[in-house]
């Protein structure tokens, strides 16, 4: 029997031996030596009959009537006269190759109810499977056909979403969507609400708030650690504000977007309707001329009531009113974020 060897250099497929494809009878003669295709050649050099028929046969024709010794013979030859390693490169990888190439899973090309460039074009593929393969192989198989058609696949599962408010397909991560919030409502409970309530304090106890909202929510330890050298410390302080106010900057594109039923979306949006800074503005402007005062805690001014779906209402801890920041920043043990994501100022 002559070696030849399969396509792409790789020797016949054969099963039982650890490896379906080898690229040398060497390398296959090892494999099958640690396999139970070497106890079957072992157990069958154990036949009392087997050994006989190797010494009175001569080539290819076995001595013996029994016909399945006969065949065996015919296929295995004389394994009495050389070693497993031996055997299998003169003869038994020809004994115990596949005799069929193994089932595919394949891509239908032909019609079957649509074509396969109407399939294509509208985001399918009609494949076909053998089910004699087994799992991995079927969806090692299947990868290689989808690969074909990477340019035309969705980069993000959430890009083939129906929902009526599916998830914008961008990157984040939840911490720093958390983070933002953090932000967003320290901000509104120290600086925000104060100002909206006719409380506005100098741009030094602001600069001070900023600092203190990266400093509790730990944005970045390295600008919150005391330096000797003042001119590093003020470099710090500023570096830190900057990144709460980028945090701020981002969490109020994800509202104003989040109000368009878009999420997580960091787009600038131009409102199409007065909006709630507005609307205050026009209240704190009316309050000269007797109309309604700014400080409302459980109602919310005429203006904002007729507005359609929207209700606004300030809230304080212990329910008493907020009265404003002192030049001095509010300590930040005074500050506390409750589970229900709603920070209150004690």
């Amino acid at each position: 029997m002559s070696d030849t060897t399969a396509p792409n250099d790789l020797r016949p497929p054969q099963k039982g031996i650890g490896s379906y494809r080898s690229r040398s009878v060497e390398e296959e003669a090892a494999k099958a030596a640690i396999s139970v295709r070497r106890w079957w050649w072992e157990f069958l050099r154990l036949s009392k009959d087997y050994w006989l028929i190797c010494q009175t046969s001569k080539g290819s024709i076995a001595n013996t009537k029994d016909e399945h010794l006969a065949r065996v013979y015919r296929d295995f030859g004389n394994i009495h006269d050389c070693t497993f390693e031996e055997w299998w490169i003169r003869r038994g990888w020809m004994t115990f190759h596949e005799e069929a190439a193994a089932p595919k899973v394949r891509e239908i090309e032909g019609h079957y109810r649509s074509g396969p460039q109407q399939r294509r074009s509208e985001g399918r593929v009609l494949i076909e499977i053998p089910i004699v393969l087994t799992k991995r192989t079927v969806q090692r198989q299947i990868g290689r056909i989808l690969k074909n058609y990477q340019d035309q696949r969705p980069r993000n599962v959430l890009e083939t979403s129906t929902s009526s408010y599916p998830i914008n397909p961008v990157r984040y991560r939840l911490e720093t969507l958390q983070r933002m919030h953090e932000v967003w409502c320290l901000h509104r409970e120290l600086i925000d609400k104060p100002d909206a309530f006719g409380q506005k304090q100098d741009a030094r106890a602001e600069k001070n708030d900023l600092f203190r909202i990266g400093k509790l929510l730990n944005l970045n330890y390295e600008y919150t650690r005391p330096h000797e050298d003042e001119f590093k410390m003020r470099s710090n302080q500023l570096k830190m504000r900057v990144i709460v106010s980028r945090y701020r900057s981002r969490a109020n594109q994800l509202i104003a977007n989040v109000e368009r039923g878009q999420f997580p979306l960091f787009k600038a949006v131009t409102p199409s309707e007065p909006c709630f800074s507005t609307l205050l503005s026009g209240i704190e402007n009316s309050k000269s001329s007797g109309g309604t005062p700014i400080c409302f805690l459980n109602s919310p001014p005429p203006q904002l009531q007729r507005r359609r779906g929207f209700t606004a209402r300030f809230t304080a801890s212990s329910n008493r009113p907020v009265t404003g920041r002192s030049s001095t920043p509010i300590p930040p043990q005074h500050v506390s974020y409750h589970r229900s994501h709603q920070y209150s100022v004690g």
